[in-house]
């Protein structure tokens, strides 16, 4: 099973995605969440992001359900507020760390 590019932080230029790892089939999750939010007609989706391309890729559709990207990274919420209908949301820093 291989790894979503979509999902990864990107080490690129200009933290473009990895176009030549990137096929269709990586796309399903953000679609697979934005076509159930808009026929259970929810308020709103909220994306956890650390990059950014989940809401990115949700934007592209036009459902008129907002969309909140939930994010530690200031870079990535400066981002994310070009998107079409995507309101940045900064997370705190919870203080724990899993990896300890």
């Amino acid at each position: 099973m291989s790894t979503n590019p979509l999902l990864a932080n990107w080490d690129t230029p200009y933290q473009f995605p990895p176009f030549d790892q990137i096929a269709a089939e990586h796309f399903v999750p953000a679609f697979d969440a934005l076509f159930a939010a808009h026929h259970l007609k929810v308020k709103a989706i909220a994306s956890l992001t650390e990059s950014g391309s989940t809401a990115l890729w949700m934007s592209r559709v036009n459902t008129g359900i907002p969309i909140y990207a939930l994010t530690q990274e200031v870079r990535t919420r400066y981002k994310v507020s070009i998107f079409k209908g995507v309101f940045p949301l900064m997370l705190p820093q919870s203080g724990h760390d899993r990896d300890r």
